[in-house]
């Protein structure tokens, strides 16, 4: 069988590319100063994964949203969306704004009930 490809491989490659642009610069730079070397290949590093994400339609976490945040609009928009009607067995509509409204609900409030050790709205 074929070995898949790590999820965040995508990830990886951008930090990597980020990481070996300015490489050898960055050694000449900061000579017998691994420290600063290290923090200077992470800021590049965490950089291209935001921009990563970012061009992905992705939340990252230089967007500072925090999950308390997203499961407050889920449980309001939850209000709001027939979740039974969208998104649901039979029941997903392409290109629909409430199907992908009740996905994303679904999807924000399974993350925040893990956090919370299980435990549902």
């Amino acid at each position: 069988m074929d070995e898949q490809p790590p999820r965040d491989a995508g990830r990886l490659a951008a930090a990597s590319e980020a990481v070996l642009a300015d490489l050898e610069r960055l050694e000449r730079l900061v000579r017998n100063r691994p420290e600063l070397l290290a923090h200077l290949h992470s800021r590049n590093a965490i950089l291209a994964d935001d921009d990563h994400g970012r061009d992905r339609g992705l939340v990252v976490q230089a967007d500072e949203l925090r999950w308390s945040e997203l499961a407050e609009l889920a449980r309001l928009a939850g209000a709001r969306v027939d979740q039974d009607g969208h998104a649901a067995a039979g029941g997903w509509h392409q290109n629909c704004p409430a199907c992908q409204a009740a996905a994303a609900i679904a999807r924000i409030r399974a993350h925040t009930a893990t956090e919370r050790g299980g435990a549902t709205d």
